[in-house]
């Protein structure tokens, strides 16, 4: 049914109506293109000693339309089954708007959010009223996980494909908006000897989503976005076990999801009240979670919990102070399925203060996060994907001197702690993450000059292990040939301890030239060199990379004869 609606609505979009002749073909975006290249010395390394990328953001305006392309491709010449690549046509023309090839659609935050999607898309808005669908196959994040893992290679994973729909009404003072999504792996996808090296299930999810806000009054809107997934967390098990019962189930709904033992029926979801006051907004919000609760078309869920929060956002004494924050109570276990229950408070604060012009602080305070999509951190000079589950931090920031020979002094204190995905280990996935950093920096507007002095402390507790660094860091810019050519220095140095022990140092150095002789042209050059001394095992890297830029002329061409 989600195909058949996806497909008409794509039909209709091609029949539009009349085309504006009187409007010029124009052309803008821009091009990147360059190479890399990276050598290890006394250290092994699954990195590719040369890799090339290339970029396009280009937007072709005519008759009308706008095409928005955008392409991705980066080739790092590894043992890697397919390279990094992504594509994507956009055209719109008034209501109409189309995707082809990598669609992010963000339908419903706990039904399909943030998942690219690689196939058709549309959406159309006439009016008030909205109708989106997509089309195609995403990726099993877990596969891309286990890449960064382990060695540079593709761990076999199923072709999921992918179908979704939205509509609905979307006005100022009421909106109601359906979601539907439905994914499905396909189990012949896969050889018999990859089927044999993957340590994937095949996996099956259908899930509906609600959005719904009404503004009874101005200062006053209710909401409400409540979600159920059905998933089937492994395909294999409908050849493993079977029943009467189940066998009646699928045949009522198997058309829409298959069922077995490992099917489960979940629901997440959140709703509220908010009312806002002058420059302020005060609600009061209830959020859910159900355990287990999964959608293939998000990332990934903190489940098992329900939260109990009150609101407060808005800026006093004209802007000097902004505040945004969430306080509640928080508590899981909720099917009584754990032997303990936890009930905690949390918070989420974030408070910026500004007396004057020159001087700003923002402190920031968090307990709880809700996030579906982890980020990328830097820890002890590898890379992890890792979540923040908590963190406070400080960051006062002072401006002084002329505007042609200005100053500035940054302090930033933090604390984080992480939840490390990369960590096969399961009671050492957590990292607590501390760090200090002062920065003086001293700039003069017409030669473009920068000198900057700073320092570095960073503490790590991962598991058993505990690391410290202490160190410095020197920052050096100067432009030349009319700020045409600019040349700049980056240099740390740390002092290294592991659970007290010394534990050598780290020289880093980063030397960039950027070359811009025209606005629409640019070149740069990067050299990075990480040098690990005064220890048994000392290593060095080293990462070069070429890159060129151009920013495409808008040409605009009348269409009369």
């Amino acid at each position: 049914m989600l195909t058949i609606l996806l497909s008409s609505s794509l039909v209709q979009s091609q029949d539009l109506e009349k085309f504006d002749k009187s409007t010029p073909i124009a052309l803008s975006g821009s091009l990147t293109a360059g190479a890399s290249t990276f050598n290890s010395i006394n250290r092994e390394s699954n990195r590719s000693p040369f890799g090339c990328f290339l970029s396009a953001n280009v937007n072709i305006a005519m008759f009308g339309f706008d095409v928005p392309i955008s392409l991705m491709y980066r080739d790092n010449q590894t043992s890697l089954s397919n390279p990094f690549n992504r594509f994507t046509v956009a055209p719109t023309y008034k209501w109409i708007s189309l995707r082809f090839g990598n669609a992010s659609m963000n339908f419903h935050p706990y039904v399909l959010s943030g998942q690219i999607i690689k196939g058709v898309g549309a959406e159309l808005t006439p009016g008030k009223w909205y109708l989106g669908g997509v089309v195609g196959r995403i990726e099993n994040p877990l596969a891309q996980l286990d890449t960064l893992n382990g060695v540079a290679e593709l761990v076999p994973y199923f072709d999921r494909k992918a179908e979704a729909i939205k509509l609905g009404y979307n006005g100022n003072k009421f909106k109601m908006l359906l979601t539907a999504f439905r994914a499905q792996d396909d189990m012949a996808s896969l050889n018999p000897i990859e089927l044999k090296d993957t340590q994937l299930n095949p996996e099956a999810n259908f899930s509906l989503g609600l959005e719904f806000r009404v503004s009874p009054f101005k200062f006053m809107s209710i909401y409400a976005k409540p979600a159920a997934s059905a998933h089937t967390a492994n395909l294999n098990n409908l050849e493993l076990f079977s029943s009467e019962e189940l066998n009646e189930i699928n045949d009522q709904y198997g058309s829409i999801i298959p069922i077995n033992f490992s099917s489960r029926l979940q629901f997440a979801g959140d709703a509220g009240v908010e009312f806002r006051i002058g420059r302020f907004s005060l609600g009061s919000k209830y959020q859910r979670v159900d355990p287990y609760y999964k959608s293939l078309g998000t990332f990934y869920f903190n489940e098992d919990y329900e939260n109990y929060l009150i609101t407060l956002r808005g800026s006093l004494f004209k802007s000097k102070l902004i505040i945004n924050s969430q306080f509640g109570v928080q508590q899981n276990n909720l099917n009584n399925l754990r032997e303990v229950t936890n009930s905690r408070n949390v918070a989420n604060v974030n408070l910026t203060i500004r007396p004057t012009k020159a001087f700003t602080t923002n402190m920031t305070y968090s307990n709880f996060q809700t996030d579906r999509a982890p980020g990328l951190s830097a820890v002890n000079d590898t890379l992890r994907i890792t979540r923040t589950s908590q963190g406070y931090g400080i960051t006062p920031r002072l401006v002084f001197g002329s505007k042609e020979k200005q100053s500035s002094l940054t302090i930033s204190a933090n604390y984080q702690q992480l939840e490390d995905f990369l960590n096969e280990v399961q009671t050492e996935n957590t990292i607590d993450n501390y760090n200090l950093n002062a920065n003086y920096d001293y700039r003069v507007k017409d030669n473009g000059l920068l000198l900057g002095i700073g320092f570095i402390g960073n503490r790590n507790i991962i598991g058993s292990n505990e690391s410290e660094r202490l160190g410095g860091r020197l920052r050096i810019g100067k432009a030349f040939a009319q700020k045409k050519l600019r040349l700049s220095l980056n240099s740390s140095y740390t002092l290294n301890t592991l659970n007290g022990e010394s534990n050598g140092a780290s020289l880093s150095n980063n030397i960039s030239l950027v070359f811009k002789p025209t606005k629409k042209f640019s070149a740069s050059i990067r050299l990075n060199n990480l040098n690990r001394i005064g220890t048994d095992t000392p290593y060095q890297e080293l990462r070069s990379t070429l890159r060129l830029s151009y920013l495409l002329p808008t040409k605009k061409v009348s269409n009369e004869k």
